[in-house]
């Protein structure tokens, strides 16, 4: 049976629900399954759903405490067997801690600046900010459209895929978001498309440059997109030096322009990882950061990795940020991508309940830096989804809720802030036939209507 908060878990939140798996559909009998606490008996109600049995505490439970959920016989497969019984517990977090919520969202603005007289105004910030969202993610290239300075009428400029993410696309979007009280976090991904985990291709411009040339250019960029943001009078609080950057960055990639040798295995071998990518991945991030603080010195910086699921026990995790400390990369906050449902390896699902993600966190926090999941969704349908769903999770629009409340309950107090990434995403979109797993993993079935799972955001431990 597997249990969500994991048996022996110490930081559920006080609003925590009870999720109990079995391997096979279950009928509960009468106090069959009894939670007790610091005061006895926990009143709960619950519901029996083939073999998920979810437990939901009528009031709230007590920060700092112990709770045990017995399990008895009274369980019963459909052949009619007695479950075994068993005995596990969970304690919740000594405080009420509490999250912050962000999103990325970009995509139905492109669509709404783009189309002749639209119809409808762009709302999806609307939504976000009324439904527990305080930050705002946008990532930028280094490509700038001067014209998107002087023509207020979008649509009357012929779209090219440029746009995308320019300087001045990013900075509007982030200027929308200031206007309804965003807090801004800004992306540079220091090339003239988009960056990410393996694909860190180097800008056209930067081409043929020696090391000492391209480290001057990233830090002439990186002053550059501030200065542009500060003359729009918006406040970055936070930069985040790169995308995903634990196998490289502007151009240095692990596997091509830093081919892996015979013999080496590069996901057990921190100290190869250093001398090769990420060593030589440090003077450039310096570069950047220094071009950052020359415009915004107080704003704080973040190093954004992949960072799950590759390598045995997230030993290159930790070992990641640990390395940036090492090389002398003076960043703020320890940011990472959760695993999605649609890209990247396959991990044990829910994978939050696994001992290997949880640890990660820990051991990131040893190296003294606060974390934040930068990256995170699931999917509220299976169209364009290849991955198999935890029996508790469901892609179903109530599965994803679920699956969001209890992400956050489970790193409530080990990371500072949850991240949804591309919330705007909704069918009728106009790349919509493109991209279903996007779709499906959006806060939106479609313009103008949230998706239930929009409404966990404003509920503990997210912080309103």
């Amino acid at each position: 049976m597997w249990m969500a908060p994991a048996n022996g878990a110490t930081n559920a939140g006080v609003d925590t629900r009870i999720t109990l798996v079995f391997s096979e559909s279950v009928t509960v009998g009468s106090n069959a399954i009894n939670v007790t606490g610091p005061s006895g008996a926990v009143t709960t109600t619950m519901t029996v759903s083939g073999a998920d049995v979810t437990l939901t505490p009528v009031n709230p439970l007590t920060p700092g405490q112990k709770y045990t959920i017995t399990i008895t016989s009274g369980v019963k497969s459909a052949a009619n067997n007695s479950y075994a019984g068993s005995t596990e517990s969970f304690s919740t977090t000594a405080q009420a801690l509490s999250l912050a919520a962000g999103a990325l969202s970009d995509a139905s603005y492109y669509a709404y600046r783009w189309s002749s007289a639209p119809a409808q105004p762009w709302n999806v910030l609307q939504y976000l900010r009324r439904n527990g969202f305080r930050w705002l993610r946008m990532w930028v290239t280094t490509l700038s459209y001067p014209e998107l300075r002087t023509t207020s009428e979008w649509s009357n400029l012929l779209w090219q895929d440029n746009y995308w993410a320019c300087l001045e696309a990013s900075g509007s979007i982030l200027a929308a978001a200031a206007a309804l009280g965003f807090r801004l976090q800004a992306v540079l991904f220091l090339s003239d498309q988009s960056a990410y985990a393996g694909k860190q291709p180097l800008a056209a411009a930067w081409a043929g440059l020696t090391s000492t040339e391209l480290a001057t250019a990233v830090q002439q960029s990186a002053a550059s997109t501030a200065s542009y943001y500060q003359s729009l009078g918006l406040d970055i609080e936070v930069f985040e030096i790169g995308n995903e950057i634990d196998f490289g960055i502007c151009g240095i990639e692990l596997g091509t322009t830093a081919p892996v040798p015979p013999g080496i295995d590069w996901t057990t071998d921190p100290g190869w990882m250093q001398s090769n990518v990420w060593g030589p991945c440090a003077p450039l991030l310096q570069a950047a950061i220094t071009g950052v603080k020359s415009v915004y010195p107080s704003a704080k910086i973040l190093l954004h990795i992949a960072g799950f699921g590759y390598s045995p026990g997230n030993i290159l995790t930790s070992a990641f940020f640990q390395s940036m400390v090492n090389l002398g990369v003076p960043f703020d906050i320890a940011g990472l991508s959760y695993p999605y449902m649609f890209s990247g390896g396959d991990v044990p699902q829910p994978y939050f309940a696994q001992a290997d993600f949880l640890s990660a966190l820990d051991s990131i926090a040893a190296v003294g830096k606060p974390i934040q999941i930068v990256e995170f969704s699931y999917p509220a349908a299976p169209d364009g989804i290849t991955k198999t769903p935890s029996p508790a999770y469901p892609f179903t629009p109530a599965g994803q809720a679920n699956f969001i409340q209890d992400l956050a309950n489970t790193v409530n107090g080990r990371v500072e802030s949850l991240w949804y990434w591309g919330a705007d995403y909704y069918l009728g979109w106009p790349d919509a036939a493109n991209h279903p797993e996007l779709v499906s993993s959006g806060l939106f079935s479609a313009y103008d209507t949230p998706r239930p799972a929009m409404a966990a955001f404003k509920q503990p431990p997210f912080a309103t």
